[in-house]
């Protein structure tokens, strides 16, 4: 019996060479896409393939591409089972996953005049725990005889976001990374204890200083009891009513005098904080970024921060890869102490430059950045921590525009 499939190959093929050898015309449609989504403890997979090609990439020989029977259904998910075992896609967190084979049916999409029937097959992956990273590979680009892949397009969902992913023969690498956001809840550190100061209310005080001295004058005076008594109470209800007026912050009497901070103090700390804040990133576990992060940072401004240096090492339009840092260089700082000692908080302006590696397709690359920034930090009990950072400017270098040296 002359079977249908033939027949669709030799239409599949009349259009491909319609449309070039390249497939350069971005409306043709696409004979495999995968959508995927991030769910919790799973990754659920739709897995589509042009209905006519399936036999080409399975090696198998049915009458019907447009149907399919209990026999073909259980041959396919075999084949489709064996053949991602031997041609894994997928890394979670760095660890191959194999998708475990689900239902599957015939679907109808149409392109233009065209009406083209696709297989739909419902995957699943294993995700034991929500992943930090996703990485999708593909290299297998001759899997069909009558429509070679120039192009393989994905799409990832998670949450409430999405994105389109696209590989080609010379970017056959796309990384994930989970989004900066939490999805959890995080505990952050307590907030640091203010310094050792305490509020004075003067003008209650003053009342409270007046009353002790109209008392034993009144009685040096003989002054009558009754109007005595009436003084000290109008001077005690006075002093009470003014407790929140007129406050003061003031050092202890009891406390040690404060030395002021010395430039060249004030320098080393702002460079420790400042180094610690990107060698924090070094840690793969996000709750040891956090730790180190914590010691250098407030932590009203943790989650920023975390967000912004996570971002700034991401590379997205490459793909997703990471640029690891590799040195950190104060170019130029610009001090401001407090004139009252008992400030204990300065200013710095800096300008730094971060250099990373970049590995990308099988070589590595250096990559410069350049960053310019106010900085405030502030001391308490818990010791000196950034509490507020401005980004001024930012510039990617080529590495040839540094002086040798740098």
């Amino acid at each position: 019996m002359i079977t249908r499939a033939p027949i669709i190959r030799i239409l599949l093929g009349i259009l491909l060479l319609g449309a070039g050898a390249s497939r350069a015309l971005a409306h043709d449609p696409p004979p495999i896409w995968f959508e995927m989504k991030l769910e919790e403890g799973r990754l659920v997979c739709n897995l589509r393939v042009m209905a006519p090609l399936v036999d080409q990439w399975l090696k198998l020989k049915r009458d019907d591409t447009k149907a399919l029977g209990p026999e073909e259904r259980r041959l396919i998910a075999e084949r489709l089972d064996r053949w991602f075992s031997e041609h894994p896609f997928l890394k979670l967190d760095d660890i191959l996953v194999n998708p475990v084979v689900g239902e599957m049916e015939i679907v109808e999409a149409e392109y233009h005049e065209f009406k083209i029937h696709y297989l739909k097959v419902a995957m699943e992956f294993p995700v034991p725990a929500r992943p930090r990273t996703m990485s999708f590979e593909w290299h297998d680009w001759d899997i069909f005889e009558t429509w070679p892949i120039v192009a393989l397009d994905a799409l990832l969902a998670w949450d409430d976001e999405e994105i389109a992913l696209r590989l080609e023969d010379i970017e056959p690498i796309w990384v994930w990374h989970a989004p900066a956001k939490r999805t959890i809840e995080r505990i952050l550190p307590p907030e640091p204890e203010p310094p050792r100061r305490i509020s004075v209310p003067v003008l209650s005080v003053a009342f409270l200083a007046g009353l002790l001295v109209f008392l034993p004058l009144s009685f040096l005076l003989r002054l009558d009891a009754r109007l005595r008594w009436s003084l000290v109470a109008i001077l005690l209800l006075a002093s009470v009513a003014t407790a929140g007026v007129m406050t003061r912050e003031m050092r202890p009497p009891w406390a040690a005098e404060l030395a002021p901070l010395e430039r060249e103090a004030a320098i080393e700390v702002f460079e420790a904080l400042h180094r610690n804040t990107y060698n924090a990133f070094r840690f793969d576990d996000e709750s040891a970024i956090y730790d180190t992060l914590a010691r250098s940072v407030d932590g009203a401004l943790l989650e920023r921060l975390y967000d912004e240096v996570y971002e700034s090492l991401i590379l997205r339009e490459e793909g997703g890869v990471v640029c690891r840092v590799t040195k950190v260089e104060i170019l130029e700082e610009e001090l401001t102490l407090p004139d009252d000692p008992e400030r204990r908080e300065f200013e710095v302006e800096a300008t730094w430059l971060v250099r990373g590696r970049v590995g990308h397709f099988g070589h590595e690359h250096i990559r410069l950045n350049r960053y310019r920034a106010r900085f405030l930090l502030r001391e308490s009990e818990a010791g000196w921590c950034i509490v507020d950072v401005e980004v001024r400017d930012q510039e990617r270098l080529e590495p040839d525009e540094m002086e040798p040296g740098r």
